[in-house]
């Protein structure tokens, strides 16, 4: 499954490396633990058979990404950086 402007998909991934940082469990996704092949088939089930819980997450996938991961947002926060290192205002 996979997170999709046009068309949103709730996650399921495995809570590894700089994943978390954009599936959030139980928000944007479901995250299992790293490894645990039993949990990550279990969190797939449960978005096949919970239709409402797939398109609340669906829902808050695309509203994260729109609002916290756009390009618009990233620009302005590596802007800021570059202005505090480099003391512009």
């Amino acid at each position: 499954m996979g997170l999709l402007i046009s068309k949103p998909r709730p996650v399921v991934a495995q809570a590894t490396a700089g994943v978390p940082e954009v599936v959030i469990d139980g928000r944007t996704g479901l995250l299992t633990p790293a490894g645990d092949i039993a949990a990550y088939g279990e969190a797939i089930r449960r978005l096949l058979t919970n239709d409402v819980k797939r398109e609340q997450l669906a829902a808050q996938a695309r509203r994260f990404v729109r609002e916290e991961r756009s390009l618009t947002k990233a620009a302005k926060q590596l802007d800021a950086i570059v202005k505090q290192y480099t003391g512009q205002r």
